[in-house]
């Protein structure tokens, strides 16, 4: 059971791999995990993914993704390992991996109101990490454009910390 794509994946190449999601962040999963995988299966409560249409277009082309649409998982099931996943229309499936992908709500409540925050919550930054408002930095999933992989999030926490400390000493 993983939240990356980009960092288990590679572990479960040819192998069947389940996404739990439907929006943006378990298309691009999926996308990713075709390349790898022998197949793909995207599990999506609603009837039509929420994700932007050309993702769902991407994806929809892949011979490698199937979706099971009007099904939520609710066991997943092995010994170990992950064998497959219980759906709440008693069908299973047998998949090597689970992705959860349902994405997140970014915890930038505390910049509501001073920055304008984008549709999906993270603030502008620029390359400096900083935001609109001088000397206000946004670092990992509070900025917009964030891969919110943990090495590009430290590498964002050490540039708003060097940037931070030349605008405190006027630099």
């Amino acid at each position: 059971v993983s939240l990356s794509a980009t960092c288990d994946g590679a572990s479960f190449a040819d192998k069947p791999v389940a996404v739990i999601g439907g929006g943006d962040t378990a298309v691009d999963e999926a996308l990713f995990l075709a390349g790898i995988a022998s197949k793909v299966t995207i599990i999506h409560p609603a009837e039509q993914p929420t994700a932007s249409a050309a993702l769902v277009k991407r994806a929809s082309g892949n011979n490698k993704i199937e979706w099971i649409t009007c099904a939520s998982a609710t066991e997943i099931i092995g010994s170990g390992s992950v064998e497959g996943v219980r759906l709440n229309n008693d069908k299973q499936i047998t998949t090597a991996a689970v992705f959860i992908a349902i994405g997140f709500e970014p915890e930038t409540a505390l910049l509501n109101g001073l920055v304008q925050l984008d549709s999906m919550g993270h603030a502008p930054v620029d390359l400096h990490m900083q935001t609109s408002i001088p000397g206000l930095f946004a670092v990992g999933s509070a900025r917009q454009g964030s891969s919110g992989q943990i090495s590009s999030v430290t590498g964002d926490g050490v540039t708003a910390a060097i940037f931070s400390h030349r605008y405190i000493s006027g630099k």
